[in-house]
């Protein structure tokens, strides 16, 4: 699908996005005040993540110059093309004269993927192949996103360890009821267990961010954990951890499966469910095997549940403590040190 666009001065485009496509663009045939030279250049788009946690932004991602919005100024000749589940608004031009117009031509396109040998071959079902006349010069903007990581720090050897120690915790999570509120902030001689519980995860989030940043970043990590439930003895579906504007990651840590359990994580946009270019350059969906003394660390703005391997089961205990993980950096020399609280409504 294509279309034309002519605009008047301060006329706009609100924000929206293209469904039933993976790819979006704009041809820029005419930006009204180019020639000034001011920068103002009349066609000016801006492209925004839609995820509401990704607009929030957080302080690690911002030191690992993430971005999740991008304000770009093109001029007569350039072709724009982004993935069309990204939201996007044309601001109205301001240069040029009353009387020129900003005329783009717009189009969505539908990518099928057959895989083979490489290399990658494209054939363009509706066009004529480009003449041998015409020259790209390709300027790659990107917008990252941290994807999901699994962080399992118990070796084979030392499961067996992990299960007896995580046995207290267990047993006195099941003396609480289904629903253990503000979990790693209790203490030791009311909930016997949590010390070690709060270790494992203590663990977990410092090699994840260490992960992430340790190649571009130094200084000092603080991170907040907080936001804290514990859920035990419940076979159906099991929702994971909300989004929270003020938090970085999400957290599961499983502390007694004696039946065999799945995270599955979800990315909530669109075009992860229908887009075959999508899923084959990145995931829509993640399905992850838990064991007992995993901690699995990932984005907040992912949506996650549990769920039972054996969805007929009526026997079994299962017990996960979910918590969300604040970020906040003070960047300075090499290496960086990773600092981890445990407290409850900062």
């Amino acid at each position: 699908m294509s279309w034309a666009n002519v605009n008047k001065e301060r006329d706009v485009n609100l924000p929206h996005v293209h469904d039933g496509s993976e790819l979006s663009g704009a041809l820029y045939v005419s930006c009204p005040g180019q020639e000034q030279g001011s920068g103002q250049t009349g066609c000016s788009i801006v492209l925004a993540d839609p995820r509401p946690a990704a607009q929030a932004g957080s302080a690690l991602s911002v030191a690992l110059n993430e971005t999740s919005r991008k304000d770009i100024r093109a001029h007569a000749g350039d072709v724009l093309i982004f993935p069309s589940w990204l939201k996007h608004h044309v601001r109205p031009h301001l240069a040029g004269t009353e009387a020129e117009r900003r005329i783009s031509v717009s189009f969505n396109v539908e990518v099928e993927l057959e895989p083979g040998p490489p290399p990658l071959k494209i054939i363009f079902k509706n066009l004529p192949a480009a003449t041998e006349d015409v020259l790209v010069d390709p300027l790659v903007t990107q917008l990252k996103q941290l994807w999901a990581t699994t962080v399992s720090l118990i070796p084979g050897e030392q499961k067996q360890v992990c299960k007896e120690s995580l046995q207290a915790f267990a047993n006195s999570l099941g003396d609480f009821g289904p629903q253990v509120p503000d979990v790693l902030s209790m203490s030791e001689r009311s909930l016997p267990g949590v010390a070690h519980a709060r270790v494992l995860i203590q663990q977990a989030v410092e090699a994840h961010v260490l992960r992430e940043a340790t190649s571009s970043l130094g200084g000092e990590a603080f991170v907040a954990i907080s936001h804290s439930w514990a859920e035990v003895n419940r076979l159906t579906d099991l929702r994971g951890p909300m989004s929270r504007w003020d938090t970085s990651l999400s957290g599961i840590l499983c502390v007694s499966c004696s039946l065999d359990c799945t995270v599955n994580l979800e990315d909530p946009r669109p075009a992860a469910v229908y887009s075959g270019l999508y899923r084959a350059t990145t995931f829509s969906t993640e399905a992850l095997n838990l064991e007992e003394g995993d901690v699995i660390l990932f984005p907040n703005w992912l949506e996650s549940y549990l769920t039972p391997l054996d969805a007929g089961a009526s026997s079994g205990r299962l017990s996960f403590v979910f918590f969300s993980a604040r970020v906040d950096l003070q960047v300075g020399p090499r290496p960086l040190n990773v600092r981890v609280q445990f407290w409850e409504d900062y």
